[in-house]
């Protein structure tokens, strides 16, 4: 500014002068070499005297310089004139510059203080200084130090007035720096703020202008964020992204004994890898929210100061990202749980105690509130009142009222008794409840005790009502059983006395028959085939042969069955059979054979493989309305003492396994549980005598051989008869197959079984070839493993029938994720029965379980040779 004005003066004195010196000059004319002429104001008259003495060409000279004057002169004045205009303008523009910088400078919402650093005064000032100051007039703000408007001492404790004048000479140095101060306002309130001093210049002198940015929220916040960390009870332990330490508190070091080292990193921490989570840091370190799971650390071993005692830590890591969404530091922080864990342990062993004495109590226990919401049970109430999973979620619902369940009926004589305990407590008991078993899944009745009692707070209000259920079921059936044990003592002595008399009476009965039967072929062979009496003849042939027959099914029932075992061939036996099969059934059935692909050698009377065969077609017909589907297949089964234990009825050992299935109407349970028992049938009177499958059930037991059946409503049945194999025989055929049991590979399976048991039965199958087996019970677990494998699966073999998922389905979503996969399906149902439903597809490589290992293997490598 100052310049400016010094300009604007020159400018003008220049212009003065200008006029003066041109316009009105002092002009000297030498003449004549000698004599000098002034002209000024007075010389005018000297001039005109003497002008007549003065040449005439002289003064023709003179007139011209003179009018060459006056025309430069002219010509400096017009230039003169335009300088002035262009000042005028500079002066205009330099103005509104001042203006412009004033408005900026006094509307600016940051304070800006100008000093004099040679007095170290405010010399200036905005008005937003005046305001952060708490002063009312800018004049109350200059002329004051930096020191008068700050507090004696600085945060670090250094003097204000040192500690500014060193401020103010790094400024001056270097032009400008930036750091925190304290100020202190008129009222004495502090105030912390960030300093922007910068020195510049105005002509030759230097002067300081103070921009301030009040810092005081801002330092709170951070004090106190300091403050939550020191003060933590918890450890808080801050990390760089490498997982070096940046801070702890005093609870990290009080918890671990020391500070941790400067090249020590959490990530490369070898206890918390020992422990197993190095997934949990890599996850952790790629910014997750990690709790790690609960460990124990002994301070004792790094600082012999602490105690020999270890301590339960609960340790949470999460990461802090910086404004651009990286991760810039990690915050972990630890718990100390030892009491916790103490405390959680005493509880879990008084609730465990308490818990072993309520589940191991044969009384059903069960708590309920005052609304009837169950709280606490025992699996004896659940066997009792056989609580079904979906009634159970229903009882453990909050409620609002009380409201008895689906059971009402049962409570219809007691329900006002019962109700008072709810309501205002005591005690109520129920000396006999007797249950239809609707509700339960075996339907079976139940006789049952009960006895509630409430428990009230201290105002006398009903919280809980504890209910004791004892089934008295066999106390009050103990004469009915009697009753019932005396029936069926009965009934067995008079089964045995069956078989014993079928026994005694069977060799003179068939004799008796086979003379009946001799002479009547005589006869029929001496008699015109013409004649009535031909017919006659016939007749009483087929009545002895049938009487022959029902004979034969006593005997074989009692397991006193005259019989002439003999080495046969299974697969040829059945072939022989299936013309006579086919009529029996009758053409409306599709019968289908699947004989093994190796010979079958039993020792057995070929008579008891007809009959069985006979027997289970006949009652496979008689499932099936209209038309349908019998299956015969055979083959060799090895029985281990895991599956013989797991079930009553099977033997371990090498065995033949015959399978016949149907696709007819299946049984029900009622059915199952009666089937073998003589007399028992399902079919109309006259129709069946009930001793078909008596007789098939008596041959399997005089054979050593066990049966099994499957059956379900509306899908079929399927038997299978497990008859010992002819061992010298057998191993004769195991020689043959010797390339078979050889039949191995190093291919990829992936096995899917729900039952455990034959799951690891399999996979133990495959594995003993040399295939890589990945086994699961799971389908939806199948689905994970065939997505996160990286290498190729070659096979998949799954069960048809599972809980989550059929066969079928899986392997379409199997298909999606490795498309050269194949397939193999097993199940204990045939393929064809299987087929008829719509689960498989027509023509599905399929296993018939139970399998042998041999079979197994041969079916595999079939599939995966197949291109």
């Amino acid at each position: 500014m100052k310049k400016n004005k010094i300009g604007t003066h020159l400018a003008i004195h220049a212009e003065y002068h200008l006029s003066v010196n041109f316009f009105l000059p002092l002009l000297s004319i030498q003449l004549n070499g000698n004599q000098t002429i002034k002209v000024n104001d007075n010389s005018l008259e000297l001039f005109s005297n003497s002008m007549s003495h003065i040449e005439s060409s002289l003064f023709l000279t003179f007139f011209v310089l003179f009018f060459f004057i006056t025309f430069i002169a002219t010509i400096i004045a017009y230039w003169n004139y335009k300088l002035r205009t262009r000042v005028k303008l500079q002066m205009k523009e330099i103005k509104t510059s001042e203006e412009y910088r004033n408005r900026i400078f006094e509307s600016s919402i940051i304070p800006i203080i100008v000093m004099d650093p040679d007095s170290n005064k405010f010399i200036d000032c905005n008005q937003a200084a005046v305001e952060i100051y708490r002063y009312k007039f800018k004049e109350e703000v200059i002329g004051k130090s930096l020191t008068e408007v700050s507090p004696t001492y600085q945060d670090n404790g250094e003097l204000s007035s040192d500690k500014s004048l060193y401020y103010i000479e790094t400024a001056l140095k270097s032009e400008s720096i930036i750091y925190n101060w304290k100020h202190q306002r008129p009222n004495g309130e502090l105030w912390d703020s960030e300093v922007h001093l910068l020195s510049f210049n105005i002509g030759e002198k230097k002067l300081l202008q103070f921009s301030l940015l009040d810092i005081t929220e801002q330092k709170r916040a951070i004090q106190l964020m300091h403050d939550i960390i020191d003060k933590n009870p918890m450890s808080i332990q801050i990390l760089d992204k490498q997982g070096y330490t940046i801070r702890i508190n005093q609870a990290h070091t009080k918890l671990f004994g020391a500070i941790p080292p400067e090249d020590y990193s959490v990530f490369e921490d070898n206890q918390l890898r020992n422990l197993g989570y190095k997934e949990l840091i890599d996850r952790a370190k790629a910014g997750e929210i990690i709790h790690f799971p609960d460990f124990c650390y002994n301070a004792h071993l790094v600082n012999q100061e602490f105690p020999d005692l270890p301590v339960w830590i609960r340790m949470i890591i999460f990461p802090l990202f910086d404004n651009s969404g990286n991760i810039e530091r990690y915050v972990l922080m630890h718990e100390d749980i030892t009491d916790k864990k103490l405390y959680e342990e005493a509880l879990r062993k008084s609730e465990s105690l308490a818990r072993t004495v309520i589940d191991n109590s044969t009384t059903g226990i069960s708590v309920r509130s005052n609304t009837g919401q169950l709280l606490l049970y025992n699996q004896a109430w659940i066997n009792m009142w056989e609580i079904s999973e979906e009634r159970l979620e229903k009882d453990l619902k909050p409620r609002e009222v009380l409201k008895f369940n689906e059971r009402d009926e049962y409570f219809s004589q007691y329900h006002e008794g019962v109700l008072n305990v709810y309501r205002n407590g005591g005690s109520y008991t129920i000396p006999e409840i007797s249950t239809s078993g609707k509700f339960s899944h075996s339907g079976k009745p139940r006789c049952i005790n009960q006895h509630f009692t409430g428990i009230t707070n201290k105002d006398g209000v009903v919280e809980r009502v504890v209910i004791l259920s004892y089934d008295i079921t066999e106390s009050k059936q103990a004469e009915l059983e009697k009753e019932k044990l005396i029936s069926q003592l009965i009934h067995a002595q008079k089964m045995e006395s069956i078989g014993r008399l079928a026994g005694g009476v069977a060799h003179d009965f068939n004799n008796m028959l086979g003379v009946i039967i001799g002479y009547t072929d005589l006869a029929m062979g001496l008699t015109d085939s013409n004649i009535s009496t031909y017919k006659y003849l016939q007749e009483i042939g087929k009545a002895a042969k049938r009487s022959a027959n029902l004979t034969r099914q006593l005997l074989a029932y009692a397991r006193k069955q005259t019989v002439n075992p003999i080495v046969l061939e299974l697969n040829e036996a059945i072939k022989g059979m299936k013309k006579m099969l086919g009529r029996l059934i009758g053409e409306d059935i599709e019968l289908s054979y699947n004989p093994s692909n190796y010979p079958i050698f039993l020792e057995i009377d070929p008579s008891q493989i007809d009959q069985i065969l006979a027997n289970l077609c006949i009652n496979a017909r008689d499932a099936i309305s209209n038309t349908g589907k019998i299956t015969i297949e055979t083959m060799t089964i090895n029985i281990n003492e895991e599956y013989s234990s797991s079930h009553i009825e099977a033997l371990s050992g090498e065995f033949a396994l015959l399978i016949i299935g149907d696709n007819g109407c299946g049984m029900d349970i009622v059915t199952l549980e009666n089937l073998f028992e003589p007399f028992y049938t399902t079919k109309e009177i006259g129709k069946g005598t009930g001793l078909g499958l008596a007789t098939v059930y008596g041959i399997i037991k005089q054979n050593n051989g066990f049966i099994e059946v499957n059956s379900d409503l509306g899908i079929g049945s399927i038997f299978k008869i497990y008859l010992p194999l002819y061992k010298n025989q057998f191993r004769q055929s195991l020689q043959m197959q010797a390339s078979t049991s050889d039949i191995g590979g190093n291919e990829t399976i992936l096995l899917v079984e729900d039952e455990k048991t034959f799951l690891n039965m399999t996979r133990e199958m495959l594995e003993m070839h040399g295939y890589n087996v990945l086994a699961t019970i799971s389908p939806k677990e199948a689905l994970n493993i065939a997505n996160q494998h990286k290498d190729k699966i070659d096979l998949l073999i799954t069960d048809v029938i599972m809980p989550e998922m059929n066969g079928r389905d899986l392997s379409y979503k199997i298909l999606d994720i490795c498309p050269d996969i194949k397939r193999l399906y097993m199940s204990g149902y045939t393929a064809s029965v299987i087929e008829h439903h719509g689960v498989l597809e027509k023509g599905a490589n399929f296993i018939q379980k139970p399998f042998n290992i041999e079979s197994l293997a041969e079916k595999v490598r079939e599939i995966l040779d197949n291109e």
